[in-house]
């Protein structure tokens, strides 16, 4: 009888909580656009502790999920988003977002082979997803070994020039078919597809940027 009252006394407390975060405005909803904008914000922690408090709330909720998953990506906890991301696809198997994100987060653990599977799971899906295809490119190519065989070059190509022609402007694709052509030692279509990428270069990447015109400069001083 103890036992049971004990368990009454819990559950109250409980729906109690819930309702004076209600009151205050500490919804689900709320918790996750807070969460968002922190995530904007580059506040990536505060967005951790605001998605986890939605979650609370709603446990299932899959965009939260996969807002989570990115605020622990950001944060380089990568072990964590890739769970994260692995619960939401357990909800919505079918969730091209939250494969390409979970695709990213195995890329940058360094698990290519779950990566390549991942993004050709969405691809299946979103087959003129070009982002996708291009990601998928840039797994195959951190597959190759030099002075190996050349299959994940190709394959990595192949990915990168179905990318441009579904998004011509997808300047991340054009500086990794160049990064292939390089190694394929095919210059001229690398020096083409640096000089694309300058072309379409916003400045998100500084690295990339700089990169391209390093590489430019070498290659024309050939």
């Amino acid at each position: 009888m103890r036992r049971t009252h004990k368990a009454i006394l819990l559950l109250l407390a409980g729906l109690l909580s819930l309702l004076a975060m209600a009151s205050c405005g500490e919804t689900a909803d709320n918790l996750l656009q807070r969460g968002k904008d922190r995530l904007e914000a580059g506040d990536y922690a505060e967005a951790v502790q605001r998605f986890e408090k939605a979650l609370e709330l709603e446990p299932d909720n899959v965009e939260t999920l996969n807002k989570l998953g990115l605020a622990q990506y950001k944060l380089v906890q990568l072990e964590q988003a890739i769970e994260t991301y692995t619960k939401a696809l357990a909800i919505e198997p079918d969730n091209v977002d939250v494969m390409s994100n979970l695709g990213a987060a195995y890329y940058r653990f360094g698990q290519l082979d779950n990566a390549i599977e991942i993004y050709n799971r969405a691809m299946a899906i979103a087959p003129d997803d070009a982002g996708i295809r291009s990601n998928l490119a840039a797994a195959y190519f951190q597959k190759y070994e030099p002075d190996g065989p050349t299959d994940y070059l190709d394959m990595a190509l192949e990915q990168y020039n179905k990318a441009v022609e579904l998004q011509p402007d997808l300047a991340e694709a054009y500086y990794g078919r160049g990064v292939v052509y390089l190694v394929l030692k095919r210059v001229d279509e690398a020096i083409a597809a640096f000089e694309k990428f300058q072309e379409l270069d916003t400045g998100t990447d500084p690295d990339a940027t700089l990169g391209a015109q390093e590489i430019l400069d070498q290659l024309r001083g050939q």
